[in-house]
């Protein structure tokens, strides 16, 4: 008779255990890993987002950081809504996307004048059937693109000439330029020089000197 090669082998339940520690072992080993990665992959998230420009709320520490890129290429768009003084959505081909005009900032819709600031801005819209130019800058922290916009200026003694709308917005009394960012737009140096000629006029915006403005309204109806 021949002999059993293997005269003690393990119980089945054995085997199982063994198996498991095995599958036990190779986890423990792997979620270190998987936990670095997470981390590095949060890290380089935030590290993106800190180069981006928090139009919304500048006074949160850290947040207010240079545009991410300089001026691109000038693009045609469609407007399909205005949002506010300062905030359009566009059509470019399939494409939806939204508008931060550069530089400037618009009083809220809750605000004096933040309603006729998103009319006005509408009309300028309508003029030209909502067709603009607009130079993108890069994007904000909530995802729009930050855009100096332009639409024809309608001169039939000159037809290529153009309307700075960031500019127009703030020389209507009815945008302020906006300190943390403009220095960040092309033309920024022409949006603060047109407010410094509107704001002796003490006309829309400017009409109340105690009228908070539209940053620090949002800083205290952020909580």
């Amino acid at each position: 008779m021949a002999e059993d090669p293997n005269p003690n082998p393990p119980a089945p339940e054995r085997l199982i255990k063994q198996g498991q520690i095995k599958k036990y072992s190779f986890l423990i080993a792997i979620i270190p890993i998987l936990g670095v990665v997470g981390v590095v992959a949060y890290q380089q998230r935030q590290n993106a987002l800190d180069r981006q420009p928090n139009y919304d709320y500048p006074f949160i520490s850290g947040q207010n950081a240079a545009l991410a890129q300089g001026p691109g290429n000038s693009q045609l768009a469609q407007v399909i809504e205005v949002q506010s003084g300062d905030v359009l959505r566009i059509q470019k081909g399939w494409r939806s996307e939204t508008l931060r005009l550069c530089g400037i900032d618009a009083p809220e819709l809750e605000q004096p004048f933040g309603t006729e600031s998103k009319q006005y801005l509408e009309q300028l819209i309508n003029r030209v059937n909502g067709q603009i130019i607009f130079v993108p800058h890069g994007k904000d922290r909530q995802g729009r693109t930050i855009a100096e916009v332009f639409i024809s200026a309608q001169n039939a003694a000159s037809p290529e000439e153009e309307l700075f709308i960031n500019a127009e917005m703030v020389a209507s009394s009815l945008a302020y330029t906006y300190p943390d960012f403009v220095e960040d737009c092309y033309n920024g140096d022409t949006i603060a020089q047109v407010e410094g000629q509107v704001r002796q006029q003490q006309e829309g915006v400017w009409s109340d000197p105690a009228a908070l403005l539209p940053w620090v309204w949002r800083q205290q109806h952020s909580k």
